[in-house]
């Protein structure tokens, strides 16, 4: 419970607490935070999807990566106006994936989403830890979902990442519309 300066208190609805080192730097994780399916409480619990990426100083990111990567910033403004989509997009959001591995078929590409069940007694910077010591997937960075248009923006949103020299030449750009990708409510 918090009060602002005019007196009024209010009660969060999902308090979420770790620590920044329990990320390795510059390694997203897309995280749907949520209560079990089994607990039965008396009101639905809330839920959130979070995108996290710890981010270095300047000076160290010289010092990551295996000494031929680069640090790379992309940003995100939108689609031209005097270009614009066919169709408009919903919920348009663009993934920057600095990983050659990504290839020109992407019907099947499908962003890697950890669920976290806060209810259960694993607290988050345990589940965060466990997370990247298993994780293997490819990187991918989300910008926030823009607003139904065919000429969506993102207003210069920035998105920081390490490349190696051969993902910086095989840098992909997906813009998604993520309207009809889901209906399961329980779904991120």
């Amino acid at each position: 419970i918090s009060s602002t300066s005019d007196g009024v208190s209010t009660d969060a609805l999902l308090n979420l607490q770790w620590s920044p080192n329990s990320l390795p730097m510059l390694s997203p994780v897309h995280l749907y935070a949520r209560a079990t399916g089994s607990a039965t409480y008396s009101r639905p619990r809330p839920g959130i999807v979070v995108s996290i990426t710890r981010e270095p100083d300047h000076e160290t990111l010289d010092r990551l990566g295996d000494g031929m990567s680069h640090g790379l910033e992309v940003r995100v403004h939108g689609v031209p106006a005097g270009r614009p989509l066919p169709e408009p997009v919903e919920d348009g959001l663009v993934a920057v994936c600095p990983e050659s591995s990504i290839g020109s078929d992407t019907r099947t590409l499908q962003v890697p989403m950890v669920t976290y069940y806060y209810d259960q007694r694993v607290d988050l910077n345990s589940f965060l830890d466990a997370h990247f010591v298993a994780a293997s997937g490819m990187k991918c960075f989300l910008t926030p979902m823009a607003s139904p248009s065919q000429t969506p923006q993102w207003g210069q949103f920035s998105v920081r990442c390490l490349a190696t020299p051969s993902a910086v030449r095989n840098l992909a750009l997906l813009l998604f519309d993520c309207s009809q990708v889901s209906t399961d409510p329980d779904a991120p």
